[in-house]
């Protein structure tokens, strides 16, 4: 049987077609976006000389109030560079103190957590991890890589895409630590961070279980899997929230673990 053969288009369309959708559904899953999103930072990074920059990413470390899972962190002369990933598409809108940040695609909004909020936690568990190593100076950067466009996004903290991401390193020019210390601080990190299974197990968990707001105050209650916003629904069961990203997300939560 040839490729080319006429018999053979509908068998390939057969086997073909639910391989694309297959494919397509898994991309447009939050954790594989965010995933690949990590992944194309991290290949921007190796664009850093080596003998002035140290790279670390997806560091899990613990913290008093539990674990913080960091995309990428830079050691530099300069300090620590804490660097947020996301991977969004359309326009995205976000002010600095804002709980939420919009992510408008035609007539669809969806809000997610503040990354700029989300970024400066994990700048407080680095900052108590090293805090017996000196005058460190850190510098939160949170760097969109897909194809989302920034609008009317004010912040202090450097919110950039990834084209500009190593100009944004870069630029911060003061020699503040020896290399002697820079090694000292990337040894630290590494030991402190957490790589077995389990513990990876228990972040993602405890974030999944995680109210970021309570509806109690009046404020919307937020999906701890993608960052959209839960909507209280009625199933055969009763009562519960639902993210309102469905069918891409699929996290619920009961309303008993809503009001904790």
């Amino acid at each position: 049987m040839l490729l080319g053969d006429a018999d053979t288009l509908p068998y390939l369309l057969l086997v073909g077609l639910p391989v694309l959708v297959g494919i397509s559904l898994v991309r447009s899953l939050p954790s594989v976006r965010g995933r690949c999103g990590e992944f194309r930072i991290a290949r921007e990074l190796r664009g850093l000389d080596k003998d002035r920059y140290r790279v670390l990413s997806d560091l899990l470390v613990e913290t008093p109030s539990g674990t913080s899972q960091i995309d990428h962190v830079v050691i530099s002369r300069s300090g620590v560079h804490v660097i947020e990933t996301k991977n969004y598409r359309g326009w995205i809108h976000g002010t600095e103190g804002a709980e939420l940040w919009t992510q408008s695609i035609y007539r669809t909004k969806i809000r997610f957590a503040n990354p700029v909020k989300q970024n400066l936690s994990h700048v407080r568990a680095l900052k108590g991890l090293l805090s017996n190593m000196g005058e460190v100076r850190f510098y939160p950067i949170v760097v969109f890589t897909g194809s989302g466009e920034l609008k009317n996004v004010d912040t202090r903290t450097p919110v950039v895409y990834k084209s500009e991401l190593l100009q944004t390193i870069r630029k911060v020019n003061v020699e503040l630590l020896s290399d002697t210390l820079m090694t000292e601080i990337e040894a630290r990190l590494l030991e402190s961070t957490k790589s077995d299974k389990r513990s990876r197990k228990a972040h993602v968990r405890r974030i999944r279980t995680k109210v970021s707001l309570s509806p109690d105050n009046g404020r919307e209650l937020i999906c701890p899997r993608c960052g959209a916003r839960m909507v209280s629904r009625v199933g055969q069961f009763g009562s519960f929230y639902g993210c309102s990203n469905y069918p891409r997300c699929r996290h619920t939560m009961h309303r008993g673990h809503a009001g904790r």
